[in-house]
């Protein structure tokens, strides 16, 4: 068992495409990252075992086939194209790992407006799901919100990259900021309270 979550075998890619799939899932990456020596820097607990050369030939034949898609990087060449999963390559991820998008959100933060104040944005598709992650990270010291300036509102937009646009709730609430309360993360107390998943580790502990 190397931590990754079990596939159904309903597709005949081998585990290093299918690694390199649950890297691309939900972003699109420069083919160097993907490369061996930096795969631990994805947060995933297992790697292709693919050197640079297998590598660089195995991502043009997923592309000759259809399943990524490749763009050339004009800055950094080094690094290699950009490489994102097409709608055939995601079906094929979802056969094999089957997801629950229900479950599913996503959380980025980054500064914004004059001052540079630190907010968070968070995603799903149910409304519970969002407001369930964003409580318990607070509760755990995963950040820090202003709950008072909360705000939500729906779009349609594109849960992870390769999937069509679609309904979703975003969370919008600024941080305050590391200075002022400097955080601890209570990562038991996270798992306990977890009910959705946001990367592959995640999912593969899921609770059903």
């Amino acid at each position: 068992m190397n931590g990754a979550p079990p596939r159904t075998g309903q597709t005949p890619l081998t585990d290093a495409e299918l690694y390199l799939f649950d890297a691309l899932f939900e972003v699109t990456d420069r083919v160097g990252s993907l490369r061996r020596e930096g795969f631990a820097t994805l947060n995933l607990p297992y790697t292709h075992g693919l050197d640079a050369p297998e590598l660089d030939a195995l991502v043009l034949k997923l592309e000759e086939a259809g399943f990524v898609r490749l763009r050339r990087a004009k800055r950094r060449p080094d690094l290699g194209a950009w490489v994102t999963l097409t709608p055939a390559g995601g079906r094929l991820w979802q056969l094999e790992r089957v997801p629950d998008w229900a479950r599913f959100c996503s959380d980025s933060s980054r500064p914004e407006g004059p001052s540079d104040e630190w907010v968070l944005y968070i995603r799903a598709s149910v409304a519970s799901v969002a407001e369930g992650f964003l409580e318990t990270a607070r509760a755990c010291g995963l950040y820090a919100p202003l709950m008072p300036r909360l705000s939500r509102r729906h779009l349609r937009a594109r849960v992870v990259p390769w999937k069509p646009p679609e309904p979703l709730i975003e969370l919008r609430v600024p941080l305050r900021s590391e200075e002022c309360s400097p955080r601890i993360t209570d990562w038991a107390q996270y798992e306990a309270k977890r009910s959705w998943w946001r990367s592959i580790p995640e999912l593969a502990t899921l609770a059903t």
